[in-house]
C-alpha cells in the first residue's frame, strides 16, 4: 500500500480487518481493539502496529478491529458483528 513516499505491507483476515491469518495463538488473555486510523496502524506494516508489538512481547492475543475513519457507532457495530 502506498503511503507518502514509501510503501507498507498490510495483511487482512477473512472479515477484512488487518489481522494476520496465521497469528492466532493459545493465550489466557484475549483483547479486542477497536478504534480509528491510530489503532488500525495507518502508515505502518501490521508488524509495526502497537497491537502487534504488545502481542509479540506479552502472552496475549489481540484482535484488531480498528478501521480508518470509523466513529464510535461504527466501531460498536464492527464489534457486535
Amino acid at each position: 500500500m502506498q503511503y507518502g513516499k514509501g510503501t507498507y505491507l498490510i495483511e487482512t483476515d477473512e472479515k477484512g480487518f488487518r489481522n494476520s491469518q496465521n497469528k492466532r495463538k493459545e493465550s489466557k488473555l484475549k483483547i479486542v481493539c477497536i478504534g480509528d486510523s491510530y489503532s488500525a496502524g495507518d502508515g505502518v506494516s501490521n508488524a509495526h502496529r502497537f497491537t502487534d508489538l504488545i502481542e509479540k512481547n506479552y502472552d496475549c492475543e489481540i484482535l484488531n478491529l480498528a478501521v480508518s475513519g470509523y466513529g464510535v457507532d461504527q466501531q460498536i457495530i464492527a464489534y457486535q458483528n
